[in-house]
Order: structure tokens, then sequence, then C-alpha cells
């Protein structure tokens, strides 16, 4: 594919919640949405990036902002000798169809003296938890927006139509790099500049028991009892519904255990 554009949604980062999103710039087909709690540059490679590359190659032309999260990104594209900048932005449908229904339970958890996002525990309990909800919900949106008709740019006939069917209509007509077997984008980073940070700072604030493995399968044991048995799909559409209380006695559990 000739253009990609990639962009994070920071829409609820004060809640430890980023959304990465990549668009193809022809098709404008939904290529990756992922739901993260950091978006350091080694997590927008291996979370976002990555995943596309082993999928399909690099595309010929990688469209970022100037954030410091892409650095690693771009060092690998450079050494790739396939990177070119612009912009274009996914947001709005990431804000309006998942994150107004997260926003809804954060509104009401504040309410309720529940969570403060200045209080770093309450912000890691709760981004650990609605993070694998959240990718539901984006893993749906990127289905949805795929298959539905898209309007046409004015002035540019034939620029409507679904993204899917735009994508195999426009193929990229060369055949796209692929990542080298055994690549290592870390080590060769860190070989011609400075380490990457493997986790946030700030990530021992967030969690009492860091750096405890024991313990930490202990509440997750406990939050699972609490779960009931509910599948992340089940958890989503209570949310979607309003229905508050499960998620919020496993906040609780976790938080407290």
């Amino acid at each position: 594919m000739y253009s990609v554009h990639l962009d994070f949604d920071g829409k609820l980062q004060e809640y430890g919640l980023y959304v990465g999103s990549m668009v193809e710039g022809v098709s404008r087909a939904q290529m990756a949405l992922v739901c993260v709690t950091t978006k350091i540059p080694l997590v927008a490679y291996l979370a976002l990036f990555l995943p596309f590359v082993l999928s399909y190659g690099f595309p010929e032309q990688l469209i970022t902002d100037k954030g410091g999260e892409w650095i690693l990104i771009v060092f690998v594209c450079n050494l790739m000798q396939e990177f070119n900048t612009r912009v274009e932005k996914f947001n709005y449908e990431i804000n309006v169809r998942v994150f107004i229904p997260v926003r809804k339970l954060l509104n009401m958890m504040e309410a309720a003296a529940l969570l403060d996002k200045d209080d770093p525990m309450h912000v890691g309990a709760f981004s650990a938890l609605i993070q694998p909800l959240v990718q539901v919900g984006l893993d749906r949106l990127t289905k949805a927006w795929n298959h539905h008709r898209v309007k046409g740019v004015p002035g540019l006939p034939g620029s409507g139509g679904r993204p899917c069917e735009r994508a195999l209509r426009f193929p990229n007509p060369g055949q796209l790099l692929a990542l080298p077997v055994g690549f290592d984008a870390v080590a060769e980073y860190e070989m011609w500049l400075t380490p990457l940070r493997r986790e946030p700072e700030g990530a021992a604030a967030q969690d009492r028991l860091y750096g405890q493995p024991a313990a930490q399968q202990h509440r997750a044991a406990a939050v699972a009892l609490i779960c009931g048995g509910a599948t992340i799909e089940e958890l989503w559409e209570e949310i979607l519904a309003g229905l508050y209380t499960r998620f919020v006695l496993m906040y609780v559990t976790r938080l407290n255990t």
C-alpha cells in the first residue's frame, strides 16, 4: 500500500488510555486500532507498527505528526529507506463510538468518589481493566468502518465507496518492503542512539504489587472471581448499556487486593 497515516488518540490519556490508529491513505481503510495504556516509543512500535509491518510490509509513505512516541518507528523506516511525512486523523470516530461510553463510566465513578484521575493507583487499576474492553470496541469499529460507505472527496470522482472494496480496486502496484527475518529494531536503535524506556515513567506508582508477580496472579484470580466468567465482549456490552456494577466491583477488588 502506498501511504499509511499513523496517529494516537489521547482523549482519555489522563486515565491511562491511548488508541493507536493506522489508516490506509488511498482506500481509507482502517488497518489497525489498538488500545494501550502508554504511548512510549517501544509500545508504539511493538503494539501498533510491528504487527502491521509483519502482515503487510512497509508502506511506501508513512504519515505521522512530530510526537516523540514515533522515534523508534521513524528510525526503523529510515533504516529501511522508506519514510515520508503527511497527516490524517481517525480520532473523531474513536472518540464518538468508543470513548464516549468509557467517558460516561468515568463520570459515574468520579461522581461516586470511586476514581481520582490524580491518584496513580486509581488510574493504574482503571486502565488495566478497561483496556481489553476498549479493544473490543475498537475491533468492532474497524470492521464496521471498513465495510461502510464513505463519502467521496469533492472534485475527485471515484473517491467514495467502501474502504474494503477500494483496497481491492487500488492495490499497491509494486512489492512492499518486508521486515528482514530476525531484525531487532530495539537493539538497532540502542546501538546507534540512546536506550529506550521499557515501561512508562511512574509505572511502580500505579500498582501496589509492582514487581510481585505471585501477588499479581493472586489479585488477578480475585478479580476473575468477581467477573464471574463473563467474556470481555459481554463486559463491553455492559459498559455500552450503562450497566457498571460488575466493572466497578472488579475495579475495587483490583485496587484493594
